[in-house]
């Protein structure tokens, strides 16, 4: 529920700051005139820009006389502002008023240009607090009586994991971009000793469970806040789908060498998880292209198919269970989860 409550903070947020988009940053000051970068936007010879505080409040309005590759340069109407310009100030499009004010530009001529997004690259590490699958770590259970009911059990429930790597790229459309991702994870590997015989440390039981998985996922990024000219809050939405994949096995040992060792039984299972996603963050880019990003994501997962178990256990050791692939197979409940919950801190590449 934290989570969820940030969500719509960000999202409150995103209200009371995306009145002014940011279009570019102060470089140079100079007499009359101020050169700017244009943060990706486009514009021509004769617009009009107007220069804000952090505070959003406006200093003056000037005319672009010169247009670069990389800057442009903004020619003021009198020099009593130039002392109050700092370099790394916001700059925007004149609205109507402004424009007129500066440089007699007929109301209606200009409006606002909304913020553009970039091509990105996103490199990083992706751990999961809740995976959108979960699972159980199996230990045998040694039967106390001729027909048991079950040989299993679940020692814990298996669903985070730190181990895990994302790659994640951002096409601009318009005012919001497309962010189509990839990751893996490995669950740490997961053992269980216990007895063979009730009660008798040798010999005992061994059991190995491994797991992990493979995510494709695809966000819209439907806001992106600037904050400053290096820092930028976003909220994302999409849609994921994780392929989960486990390993089992247990074998029979003897730490005196009495009894050799021999495997009991083993199992392998998959599963596919569907799930909607809905995330937060902020991007830090202090010397473009090269930046950071931290992200949060809270995954519904709302459907899984593809599912696969084949178990199978040593004739000798079944004790009487009529079906023991079946009994394996829900000791294990390698199933989809009731939500998901991951980070992402990755290295980030703004173009």
């Amino acid at each position: 529920m934290h989570f969820i409550y940030t969500i719509l903070l960000l999202s409150f947020c995103s209200i009371c700051f995306s009145s002014r988009a940011i279009s570019g940053v102060v470089k140079e000051i100079g007499k009359s005139q101020v050169t700017v970068d244009p943060d990706g936007e486009t514009y021509k010879k004769g617009d009009q820009l107007c220069i804000y505080t952090s505070k959003n409040k406006k200093i003056d309005c000037g005319t672009i006389t010169v247009v670069k590759s990389t800057s442009v340069i903004v020619k003021l109407p009198t020099k009593k502002n130039i002392k109050k310009i700092k370099r790394g100030m916001l700059v925007n499009p004149a609205t109507d008023e402004a424009a007129t004010a500066a440089g007699g530009v007929k109301p209606g001529a200009l409006a606002a240009t909304p913020k553009k997004e970039r091509f990105n690259l996103w490199m990083g590490w992706s751990p999961t607090l809740m995976s959108p699958s979960t699972f159980n770590s199996v230990g045998y259970v040694a039967p106390t009586t001729e027909t048991p009911l079950t040989l299993w059990e679940a020692d814990e429930a298996v669903a985070k994991t730190m181990i895990g790597a994302v790659l994640q790229v951002g096409f601009p459309i318009g005012p919001v971009a497309l962010l189509p991702g990839f990751r893996y994870r490995m669950f740490v590997p997961s053992r269980v000793d216990t007895d063979y015989f009730p009660k008798k440390l040798n010999p005992f039981v061994s059991s190995l469970t491994t797991a992990t998985t493979i995510g494709l996922f695809t966000d819209v990024r439907y806001l992106n806040i600037p904050m400053g000219t290096a820092f930028a809050l976003f909220a994302t939405g999409g849609l994921d789908i994780e392929m989960s994949s486990l390993s089992f096995k247990s074998t029979k040992k003897d730490d005196t060498g009495a009894t050799a060792e021999s495997p009991m039984a083993s199992a392998e299972s998959s599963v596919t998880v569907i799930s909607l996603r809905a995330g937060g963050g902020f991007n830090l880019i202090p010397f473009r292209p090269f930046g950071a990003s931290l992200g949060i994501n809270l995954l519904l997962p709302v459907a899984e198919f593809g599912g696969k178990f084949s178990g199978s256990i040593e004739q000798t050791e079944t004790k009487g269970i009529v079906a023991p692939g079946n009994d394996l197979k829900a000791a294990i409940g390698h199933k989809k989860n009731k939500f998901g919950l991951d980070a992402q801190l990755s290295i980030l590449l703004a173009f």
